[in-house]
């Protein structure tokens, strides 16, 4: 089956953090509400698992590069684009 001729590939990031997350549900947002709370923060794993983190800002900013790359490069597209969490 032949690909189609629109200029994009598929693109991801994982975990990402945001200023103003009020998801307290999530990692960072639930620590420090219990920490402004007086609370300690609740450990939800045994610490075997780990998790890369991009700051919003970093990842908007993949997202660019990423098109920029696309048009300068047309044989860049369908390629796969996972953002690693030191990428800015």
């Amino acid at each position: 089956m032949p690909r189609p001729t629109a200029s994009t590939s598929p693109s991801r990031v994982r975990q990402s953090v945001r200023p103003g997350d009020t998801n307290w549900e999530r990692l960072f947002p639930g620590i420090i509400r219990q920490l402004l709370e007086g609370q300690r923060p609740i450990v939800r794993s045994d610490g075997t698992l780990t998790r890369d983190y991009l700051y919003v800002e970093d990842a908007a900013s993949c997202y660019l590069q990423l098109a920029e790359a696309l048009a300068a490069r047309p044989d860049l597209r369908w390629e796969a684009f996972n953002f690693p969490p030191d990428a800015r």
